[in-house]
């Protein structure tokens, strides 16, 4: 290992959540490390459960796609929940999908089409385009509420705790 890994992983073990995400991304991609799922885990919840967002992201993808741990669609709903409340659009965009899918969360459109608005908000062309076609299932009625939720919404920083649903 490298001098920079090495700096990297001491914070990592002192507790830095930063850190423990970057270190976590370095395991799972096996860049400047042997690749390996397990230790992109264990530093992914490390991370995660001190509320860092982009180790949230990358757990609830662990889960969603089976890397290294048994796929669980409802864990990735829960990890991808709590970036997409502290407004991570790749989070919101994931959890959108879910939503749609009805993959570990039940099929709700509204709910579906709130997350990919929230992401399309932030430049997310693809949520965008997904967010048009889900309208299609549902009433103007339901529409114009959801877009007040999401004219409504504001995130919650680092603690992974909710963001605001009106």
């Amino acid at each position: 290992m490298d001098e920079t890994i090495l700096e990297l992983q001491g914070a990592a073990e002192r507790g830095d959540a930063v850190s423990q995400s970057k270190l976590g991304t370095l395991c799972f991609l096996g860049k400047g490390v042997a690749q390996d799922y397990q230790q992109a885990l264990f530093w992914f919840q490390k991370a995660a459960g001190q509320g860092d967002a982009a180790a949230q992201i990358r757990l609830g993808y662990m889960y969603y796609e089976g890397k290294g741990i048994p796929q669980d669609h409802e864990q990735a709903a829960h990890w991808f929940q709590r970036a997409a409340d502290q407004g991570d659009a790749a989070a919101q965009f994931n959890l959108g999908v879910l939503y749609d899918d009805g993959a570990g969360v039940p099929q709700d459109p509204v709910q579906a089409y709130f997350w990919m608005g929230l992401a399309a908000l932030q430049g997310n062309e693809e949520a965008a385009r997904n967010r048009e076609i889900i309208a299609k299932s549902m009433s103007f009625a339901q529409i114009a509420q959801t877009n007040e939720r999401i004219r409504g919404w504001r995130p919650v920083r680092g603690s992974g705790g909710e963001g605001t649903h009106p």
